[in-house]
């Protein structure tokens, strides 16, 4: 219950005013024993009268004394906080000031871990700072990791198909394209009659970078053959390639050479490029029956056109 304001004020006033009195009470009577101790000497009061009188007045004193030090102890101990004025309960002050301190050392107790705290976590003017999670949305849920986009799924490189048909208007051929590889000897090996003409597979297929080479007999034992006329082919003259699902490829001719046969440049003719070329290859020069074979070669060089 809470304690009554006028009752705790009326208490400390008349523990107040005991304490007053009991001390001048006191010096009075400690004051009026030694009088009377000192006019009894004078006028010859006997010595056990006046020692007995001298002791009273001691233990009187004693006893007033201890009266007033226990008046003040609890004027100590029953000490009214001020807080009891407003109403609340009365708290001793010796209590009060314990928890005071107590409140006071886990204040000191926060600040010097907050302190120690804030030391270790400091970063680096300019240096950045890596989560250890992912952050909290205000809402207490956790952030949602937006889904990485969906990547379309790369087309395959698709392969130009070999050629199945060859053009060449200005000589007035049209004709079906075998495909060959090499021989016995490890020579590009030839179409197998004299009206079709030869691509070699293990090379580049027209259209493509590279070096696309297509070989035709000259003629044959009962007159000309597919590329007789091949060597009047001129720089601008055109040559088509078709495949079998129907590309077309438009090749400009840039230049013919001759070349004895053992000197062929092979690595011209065969070898790799970075542009789409093709080149048509007969037989030319003098014929050697004792080896059935042409002296010369003829080699047409064309580029795909760009436009």
């Amino acid at each position: 219950a809470a304690a009554c304001p006028a009752a705790a004020s009326v208490a400390a006033v008349s523990s107040t005013s005991a304490n007053h009195v009991l001390s001048n009470a006191l010096g009075w009577v400690l004051s009026s024993s030694w009088r009377s101790f000192s006019s009894q000497r004078d006028i010859g009061t006997p010595p056990v009268i006046r020692i007995r009188h001298k002791t009273n007045t001691i233990i009187l004193a004693v006893v007033l004394s201890v009266f007033a030090a226990a008046c003040g102890n609890s004027q100590t101990t029953s000490q009214i906080d001020p807080a009891a004025a407003n109403g609340a309960s009365p708290v001793v002050t010796a209590t009060a000031a314990s928890q005071q301190d107590t409140s006071s050392a886990a204040a000191m107790t926060r600040t010097a871990t907050s302190g120690s705290s804030s030391t270790t976590n400091k970063q680096p003017t300019g240096s950045s700072t890596i989560p250890t999670a992912t952050p909290a949305s205000q809402s207490g849920q956790p952030t949602t990791i937006p889904e990485p986009p969906v990547l379309p799924t790369p087309r395959p490189i698709e392969k130009t198909p070999p050629p199945v048909h060859l053009r060449i208007p200005a000589l007035g051929i049209d004709t079906a394209v075998q495909w060959v590889g090499t021989d016995d000897e490890g020579r590009m090996a030839v179409p197998s009659n004299y009206t079709d003409v030869a691509w070699y597979e293990l090379g580049a297929p027209p259209g493509t970078p590279g070096n696309s080479v297509i070989a035709g007999h000259l003629d044959s034992t009962t007159g000309p053959a597919v590329f007789f006329k091949l060597e009047d082919l001129n720089p601008g003259d055109e040559i088509f390639t078709i495949t079998a699902d129907g590309q077309e490829f438009r090749f400009v001719v840039t230049t013919k050479e001759v070349y004895f046969a053992d000197d062929a440049p092979l690595d011209r003719i065969f070898g790799t490029s970075i542009r789409p070329h093709l080149n048509l290859i007969t037989c030319d020069g003098a014929f050697d029956r004792s080896v059935r074979q042409y002296d010369k070669r003829l080699v047409v060089y064309a580029e795909l056109a760009t436009s």
